[in-house]
């Protein structure tokens, strides 16, 4: 078995359910030799959307033999979010993950561990030592779910391959990244209601992290400049992604007439409340002030 290194920004296997790199060369590169069982191990840059892995050993994933483009293995809602941040996506060439681990908190550093790690894995894979890989493998992990690859009709591919390309995007359907979990996931998940700073907008969603979810949404609104972020006002667990799926369907039609754009919403807390205690309370769900 082969470990490799390489720096990615962050480590979410339900949203990016592969190894991907910005050069096509670099994804061949990991397949040269192949093993099967060989791993990829996830070092986050210092500018990690989430901020304790910044810098961190943060996960692993066990790769396959199949290389190709992100668009197999990512929903649009992912490659639109990429596409928009940074104007085109950055990594288009993918390489299939079997298996994913994450590494227990609180997270090792990387250099501590690894020492000076080479340039080259900014871009390229980089082979462990057989020293590094032992003492990385040490570290306390946990198997995590892994969003499997879907199949994609040639005409569909090709239409998504056009949208990813594009430098001004409106970004997906807002139901994108829940479908994908629905698919993939078996277990709890949380609908949740975010309130934005103080003020009276909302956003409805699901996740099975909300609070990962809440970080990645944040990533996104300049505070530096508002001075304000999404928080979590509400939430409630359901036994499996569907039902999480169909609450928040179900609150997002409840305040269809105080829709703003998107999963948002505008009215008072106490409007908001009442109505989210209401759908909640009727689909059996555990909800948390």
């Amino acid at each position: 078995m082969k470990v490799f290194a390489k720096y990615f920004h962050g480590f979410d296997p339900i949203g990016w359910p592969a190894v991907t790199f910005g050069l096509e060369s670099a994804a061949q590169s990991l397949l040269e030799g192949f093993e099967p069982g060989s791993r990829m191990v996830f070092l986050a840059t210092s500018k990690a959307p989430v901020r304790p892995m910044r810098g961190k050993i943060v996960g692993m994933m066990e790769f396959g033999n199949e290389r190709g483009r992100v668009e197999q293995y990512f929903t649009e809602a992912v490659i639109a979010e990429g596409t928009e941040r940074y104007g085109t996506f950055r990594w288009p060439w993918a390489v299939k993950a079997t298996k994913a681990w994450q590494f227990d908190e609180p997270y090792s550093g990387t250099t501590a561990l690894l020492g000076k790690v080479p340039m080259k894995a900014i871009r390229h894979p980089w082979l462990l030592p057989s020293r590094l890989a032992a003492s990385v493998l040490r570290l306390p992990h946990r198997e995590v779910a892994l969003a499997m690859p879907f199949a994609l009709p040639a005409n569909e591919l090709r239409r998504v391959k056009r949208h990813a390309s594009r430098r001004s995007s409106k970004g997906p359907p807002p139901t994108s990244y829940e479908a994908l979990i629905i698919k993939t996931c078996d277990g709890p998940c949380f609908t949740y209601l975010l309130r934005f700073g103080s003020r009276d907008i909302w956003k409805v969603g699901m996740s099975v992290n909300p609070d990962r979810r809440l970080v990645e949404i944040n990533a996104h609104i300049p505070t530096e400049i508002l001075d304000e972020e999404w928080q979590i006002e509400r939430l409630a667990c359901f036994n499996d992604p569907q039902t999480a799926y169909d609450v928040e369907q179900r609150i997002l039609d409840y305040f269809r007439a105080h829709r703003t754009a998107g999963e948002r919403i505008s009215l008072p807390l106490a409007q908001v409340s009442a109505g989210w205690d209401a759908v909640v309370d009727a689909a059996g769900g555990s909800s948390d002030a």
